[in-house]
Formats: C-alpha cells, sequence, structure tokens
C-alpha cells in the first residue's frame, strides 16, 4: 500500500488589465507592455511504499506574464 500526499502553491496578486486604445489598431507602430513580477508555482508529492521508505519529489516552475503578452503581441506582428 502506498500513501500520497500533495501540496499545490501558488502566490500571485495579478493587477487589473490596463488597455489604452488612442484610435485605429492597424495604424500602430509600437506596442509597450508595462513590467510584470514573475509569478511562481510549484507542487510536491511524497510517498510511502509497503517497506516504510519515504520519497519527496517536487516541480517548480515561474513565469513572466510580460515575456507570454509580448509574445502573444509577436506572434500577432506588433512587435518585432
Amino acid at each position: 500500500m502506498a500513501l500520497a500526499g500533495f501540496i499545490v502553491t501558488a502566490c500571485a496578486s495579478v493587477k487589473p488589465v490596463e488597455f489604452k486604445k488612442f484610435g485605429d489598431t492597424s495604424k500602430y507602430k509600437y506596442a509597450v507592455v508595462g513590467e510584470t513580477q514573475s509569478l511562481r508555482s510549484a507542487i510536491g508529492n511524497t510517498s510511502i511504499d509497503s517497506k516504510g521508505n519515504t520519497t519527496f519529489s517536487s516541480i517548480s516552475k515561474s513565469i513572466n506574464p510580460r515575456d507570454v503578452i509580448s509574445g502573444i503581441l509577436m506572434k500577432k506582428v506588433w512587435l518585432c
């Protein structure tokens, strides 16, 4: 019999989206993406096998929302 426990953490304070449009967007030449803080999440797993051996493993990821937004805009040919 194996027992498993899961820990999920996520720490983020998300600001409301601010979008200022000053005319027809087809005439825009540049887009400015404001500064953002990285978001980090992690998950961990502890398991105990039938002999009583304990194993712990975890994975964490970090991403900056600014990079995601810039990537989407580049994909749509807004940024070069």
